[in-house]
């Protein structure tokens, strides 16, 4: 890539930040990776209110603050740009549970009629542990498949590899949060410049929190863990590097 093509590419990269009004802070969002709570905390600190659509913040894109090409400098000089990302494991069984298996607001219910039942996932109400696990192997071998391009449907954001998202902010280089923990590492980072921030925090309500019937680490099998680290490895070597 060319000095002017990479430049090009970075100038284009603000569009992927959210931004505060009153502060120099910039935040970029991975589907799975808390972002519906962070979009709802950014609408609460620009406005003071609680977004009205909730849950459904993804479908209201222009209510939310979004940087533009004069925010460029701002962004680089800011010491408060960030982008929150996830254990890939973690983020895979948190999809499965309340996307490809769950049955509530939140499911995906394409997914569940055009791909989940002809590939064997089993919907029974119930399910115990070993069918639990057997599902989330099928899932990762067809997510597999599906970002190796095998498959017909898209590659879907609540699947897709973080690092992808990274790339699309990396000319700013901004500092990676991990999700667990957030709150305390939110109030951390911007503290010195959002003085409300905690307020805030216990304010904005959490959206996506499901119960699950097994916990992330009961789920886990050497199988199935080395199968989802093998579909994220450029995930987890972002992740490493912290």
């Amino acid at each position: 890539m060319s000095p002017e093509e990479h430049q090009a590419e970075r100038n284009f990269q603000h569009a992927n930040f959210y931004k505060l009004a009153a502060a120099p802070v910039f935040m970029a969002t991975v589907t799975k990776c808390g972002c519906t709570f962070l979009k709802n905390l950014f609408y609460f600190l620009n406005t003071q209110e609680l977004h009205p659509a909730g849950p459904k913040i993804h479908d209201h894109e222009a209510t939310l603050l979004r940087a533009s090409k004069e925010d460029h400098e701002a962004i680089l000089e800011s010491p408060y740009r960030f982008i929150v990302m996830r254990d890939p494991v973690d983020r895979f069984f948190s999809l499965y549970f309340e996307k490809i298996y769950g049955q509530g607001p939140h499911a995906m219910a394409w997914f569940q009629n055009e791909v989940g039942k002809k590939i064997g996932l089993d919907y029974t109400a119930n399910l115990d542990l070993q069918g639990h696990q057997e599902n989330a192997f099928r899932l990762a071998q067809w997510i597999e498949k599906n970002l190796n391009g095998e498959t017909d449907q898209e590659k879907d954001f609540h699947w897709r590899r973080q690092s992808l998202k990274y790339s699309s902010v990396k000319g700013f280089d901004p500092t990676i949060i991990t999700l667990d923990n957030l709150d305390q590492k939110l109030i951390t980072l911007l503290n010195p410049v959002v003085p409300e921030i905690v307020q805030a925090i216990e304010s904005v309500p959490r959206f996506n929190i499901s119960d699950k019937p097994f916990s992330f680490a009961e789920m886990k099998t050497p199988e199935l863990t080395e199968l989802i680290k093998g579909i994220y490895q450029l995930d987890y070597e972002k992740l490493e590097a912290l």
